[in-house]
Order: structure tokens, then C-alpha cells, then sequence
């Protein structure tokens, strides 16, 4: 055959099917998802609250810090230590963590005028009775 017939080698492109196009979309959604629930959930924490029904008060213990939420008009208080397993405490910290070996729920003390502040403590006493640190990467 002549060189002017010959076709052109062309790769062989295969198209993809409907369950590897779902499953790229599928990916894709979940990826754009995550970004926008960190990006609101940062938002959310670092949000100062307006109206707020309850007070947040602090004092000193016999160990560590009792935390208390006292609402704003009938007076009625929720110890939060109370939620806490036998034997921890809430202390001042750098971040919010929990310390196994000192049984120690640690919270910034700047934070406490955000929204985010009883979710993550929240989060932390949930590790305490599961005593699980987190994983720091150093």
C-alpha cells in the first residue's frame, strides 16, 4: 500500500462508562462538599454570638476549673465538669485537647467568646470517655 492510504495510527481512546463517569462526578462533589464544610465550620467558630441565652462562668476548683453555662433569666446553672469522667478536670490550655495521662480536658481561654467553644469542648470530653488522644503531628 501507498503511504497517501495509509490511515493515521490513532491511540485508542476508550470512553468511559457510566459507573466510572458517577463515580469521577461522584469525587468531584464530595471534594467541593468538604471544602465548603471547612470553610463554614471555620466560619462558624470563629463567629462571636449575639443574643446569647446563657453565660458561660468559670472557677476555680478543688482541681482545675469548674465551667458552668447560667442561663440569663431565670438563674438556672448545668455544671458542665459534670459530664466529665471520674477523675478529669477542665483546665486552661493552648488548645482544646485531651490529656489521658493527667485526665485533663485542656481549653484556650481566648476562645471562649466564640461560638465553636462548647462544640469543641464538647468534642473533647467526647475523647476523655473514649480515652483517645488525637493524633499531633509534630
Amino acid at each position: 500500500m501507498s503511504e497517501q492510504f495509509k490511515m493515521p495510527m490513532q491511540e485508542s481512546i476508550q470512553p468511559e462508562n457510566s459507573d466510572e463517569i458517577f463515580a469521577r462526578e461522584l469525587v468531584e462533589a464530595i471534594e467541593k462538599m468538604k471544602s465548603q464544610l471547612n470553610e463554614t465550620g471555620k466560619s462558624i467558630r470563629e463567629i462571636i454570638p449575639e443574643n446569647r441565652n446563657f453565660n458561660i462562668e468559670f472557677n476555680e476548683a478543688e482541681k482545675g476549673v469548674e465551667i458552668k453555662l447560667r442561663h440569663k433569666e431565670n438563674g438556672k446553672e448545668k455544671k458542665l465538669n459534670m459530664f466529665l469522667p471520674p477523675g478529669h478536670f477542665f483546665e486552661k490550655d493552648e488548645s482544646f485537647i485531651y490529656r489521658s495521662r493527667q485526665k485533663k480536658i485542656g481549653y484556650p481561654e481566648n476562645e471562649v467568646k466564640f461560638r465553636g467553644f462548647l462544640l469543641s469542648l464538647f468534642h473533647e470530653i467526647g475523647h476523655s470517655h473514649e480515652k483517645i488522644e488525637h493524633n499531633i503531628s509534630t
